[in-house]
């Protein structure tokens, strides 16, 4: 879990304006259940970092 901060973390620094300013992409489930941009580039760099940090793990 301290990889996954460290990592966003960063990645804010690069980009500070994410978390202020997400477009809002879907709802999933519910219409309360917001999805933005910044959620999916967010997962999205998470899980690429952990299949950096452990490329052998399924």
């Amino acid at each position: 879990m301290d990889h996954c901060l460290v990592v966003t973390k960063e990645d804010r620094k690069d980009d500070p304006r994410g978390t202020e300013e997400g477009n809002l992409c879907h709802a999933k489930e519910l219409p309360s259940d917001l999805v933005t941009e910044t959620d999916q580039k967010v997962e999205a760099l998470i899980i690429s970092s952990l299949k950096e940090k452990y490329p052998t793990h399924r």
